[in-house]
């Protein structure tokens, strides 16, 4: 150990020789004795009541180097009969020693270094001779809880810091707190930090504490590190133990934070890291449970500050939102949105502005799935609104990708909400929204986040289109989900690859609905049938039952324009698929959507068939349907399925004698009219006003005679 006298050591320890005896000169004498070895310079001091203290000033490091310092001068055999007292918190020793021992302290200190060498070497060899049995193997965590390796601490000859350490850690029921048969070099704290992150990453825990325990002449002090596996967590410098071996304030302080620290950083190799690609529900469930665990604990409830404690909440919520997403299960999604709503009563809008907004976007997510899968719109409203508040902080002036991300997740939200309105006005601010994002989310500058944005602008434009009686809006949606493309592949970003085929598939669903031949329902096919190899059931299963839905419905069109019914009753077979996992207690405008669609199939199927039977079903899909799309939650929606029931009354009126299916229809299209307005829907309102004619028609052939006209 090399000792350096310079003024950026962190302590400096004066060493003080009292000697006890009476110069035969009296009077103040100061004389430099010697500048060598390990103390520069030596002074000898002739005090007025005739005592003489020998003074050197010892440059070091920290308070283990300055007790081995003193041991040395104990040990040495010129200096047997030294007595040296020691204070380790003031950092200073007092050495009494008679006259003659004299020039033997000076001789000590000159040579400090030569001893410190030939005191190393026979520890040594000493340790050799009594070297201890290989260390134990590393122990397993917990994966439900948060684990904490306490090494063996240095010196801690008996283990009763170690012990200490472990029985107060065991007091939090969210920690796993496990002894680790290892020991870390303190003498150079860089290399003692490399090895308990190397033993944090080789045993999976995350975090492990190590130190020094220090004892000399009945004083003690206990300095411990605690160290993660991920090296943007830097190591602590100090956690401290007061007095009566208990973790101060400041050091449960630290340790809380270290674990908001591996809450984020865990949330973000888990999540962030796999964005656009599906997580393993098996590595998301005891990642959410040891945080559950964690934030309910008792102790943890006294220890953790409000500060941590929001942000586990906020990536807790991060967590269930990403298993909501994927399960196709509601309650994550509720539990995340009251995570976030938890975060936000320590991230306020004036204490923490930045944080407020970025758990308000992620409470916008989580409402906006969950709105998506509900029958109403106050979800999605408060989604909307939850995304206006992150759009106060993040204004594109001041973070700009920020700002495009929230405009991008509010065109989401105001496009669902659209496609529930009669008008298109929650349609075109959808637009609006989304192209706001592509001002600043370029595809040089970040690729995803402009394929992203290019997929939902898509979907806007898709609905806006199948409103409309032309293809405008339809080819532009097939536009940006080909742009999205170029970078949504299926190596990079599966889960998002097979979304954006998806779309492009129901975009060219509608379009080739409104084109004479089949080329765009074949491309629709063959995008829905790609999506299908990531989107499967057991992965993703709301997600696949779209999908099989969405092929479904392009198979239903290519079978309405064919002779044969082949395609029409993979159709069915599609939509029936889809219900296993779109059920009503689940997802019931889904539910609906899709029994729509089965009817819809049936019905072209039945007009092929001689009998009834499908007809009948058809009936019995559209009433179903009805029990969810209201006119009061959905009315386009509603009207759509009422225009379609009719048509399936109408065939079935023709095949059967009495008028009481045909007047059934009349009902139906009428009702279809109420909301299939000029102005809002003038497409539907003719198909509409002309099946009402056609019907009319047939019963006043029958000799029935209505209001209607």
């Amino acid at each position: 150990m090399k000792i350096l006298s310079s003024p950026t050591m962190r302590y400096s320890i004066i060493v003080l020789l009292l000697l006890s005896f009476v110069f035969h000169e009296q009077g103040a004498v100061a004389q430099t004795i010697g500048s060598q070895g390990a103390c520069s310079p030596v002074l000898v001091h002739s005090t007025v009541s005739g005592s003489v203290i020998v003074s050197c000033t010892f440059y070091q490091k920290d308070l283990e180097e300055s007790a081995r310092l003193l041991n040395i001068i104990q040990r040495s055999e010129r200096l047997s009969t030294t007595k040296i007292n020691i204070s380790l918190d003031k950092a200073n020793a007092v050495l009494t020693a008679s006259a003659s021992d004299r020039e033997k302290f000076i001789g000590v200190v000159k040579n400090y270094e030569r001893l410190l060498k030939a005191y190393i070497a026979r520890d040594e060899r000493e340790r050799r001779l009594q070297a201890p049995p290989p260390p134990e193997a590393l122990p397993l965590p917990d994966e439900k809880r948060f684990s904490i390796g306490v090494l063996h601490i240095k010196n801690d000859r008996d283990k009763n810091v170690e012990g200490i350490i472990l029985r107060t850690l065991d007091a939090f029921s969210s920690i796993q707190a496990v002894e680790f048969d290892r020991t870390i070099d303190t003498t150079n704290p860089d290399r003692g930090r490399e090895q308990a992150r190397a033993l944090a990453k080789q045993s999976g825990f995350d975090v492990v504490i190590w130190g020094t325990y220090l004892a000399y002449n009945g004083k003690s002090k206990t300095t411990l590190s605690w160290t993660t596996a991920d090296e943007t967590i830097p190591s602590s410098k100090e956690l401290s133990l007061s007095d009566a071996f208990d973790f101060t304030a400041d050091s449960w302080q630290q340790l809380s934070d270290v674990l908001g620290l591996v809450t984020a950083t865990s949330a973000t190799a888990l999540i962030d890291a796999n964005e656009g690609a599906y997580v393993e529900e098996n590595k998301l469930y005891p990642f959410i449970k040891r945080m559950h665990t964690l934030l309910i604990s008792d102790a943890s409830k006294n220890e953790i500050s409000s500060e941590v404690r929001a942000k586990i909440s906020f990536f807790l919520g991060n967590a269930l939102y990403t298993l909501g997403e994927q399960s196709g299960h509601k309650a994550p999604l509720e539990e995340a949105a009251a995570a976030y709503a938890a975060a936000l009563q320590e991230y306020t809008h004036a204490r923490m502005p930045l944080e407020w907004a970025a758990t308000q976007n992620n409470l916008g997510n989580a409402l906006k799935t969950l709105g998506e899968r509900e029958a109403g719109t106050v979800s999605l409203r408060k989604a909307v609104e939850a995304y206006d508040n992150a759009l106060l902080v993040y204004t594109r002036e001041r973070v700009p990708l920020e700002w495009a991300t929230i405009q991008s997740n509010l065109g989401v939200a105001l496009a669902r909400l659209g496609e529930r309105a009669s008008g298109a006005e929650s349609l075109h601010k959808a637009v609006e929204a989304y192209t706001n994002a592509l001002q600043e989310r370029t595809r040089e500058r970040v690729p995803l986040e402009w394929a992203a944005t290019q997929n939902n602008l898509g979907n806007a434009l898709e609905r806006l289109g199948a409103r409309e009686s032309g293809t405008a809006s339809l080819q532009k949606a097939v536009d940006a989900f080909t742009a999205a493309l170029q970078e949504r592949t299926r190596e990079r970003v599966p889960l998002d690859w097979a979304a954006t085929q998806n779309n492009l598939g129901t975009a060219l669903v509608t379009l080739g609905a409104r084109e004479s031949g089949t080329a765009s329902l074949q491309k629709a096919e063959d995008a829905f049938t790609a999506a299908l190899q990531e989107r499967t059931r057991e992965r993703v299963p709301l997600d696949w039952a779209a999908t099989r839905y969405n092929l479904g419905t392009a198979l239903a069109t290519l079978g309405e324009r064919e002779s044969g019914t082949a395609n029409l009753q993979k159709a069915v077979d599609a939509f029936t698929a889809a219900l296993q996992e779109r059920t009503r207690e689940r997802v019931p405008l889904d539910w609906a959507a899709t029994r729509y669609s089965l009817g819809t199939a049936l019905t072209v199927l039945g007009e092929r068939e001689s009998g009834t039977a499908s007809l009948q079903k058809a009936v019995d899909a559209f009433t179903a349907a009805l029990q969810v799309d209201t006119r009061e939650r959905v009315p386009l929606d509603w009207a759509g399925t009422e225009l379609n029931l009719g048509v399936a009354l109408t065939v079935l009126g023709e095949r059967e004698a009495g008028t009481t299916s045909l007047q059934k229809a009349v009902a139906a299209y009428n009702n279809a009219l109420l909301e299939f307005t000029f102005s809002a829907d003038p497409y539907d309102r003719g198909k509409a006003q002309s099946n009402l004619n056609y019907a009319l028609g047939l019963l006043k052939k029958r000799g029935v005679h209505t209001g209607s006209n």
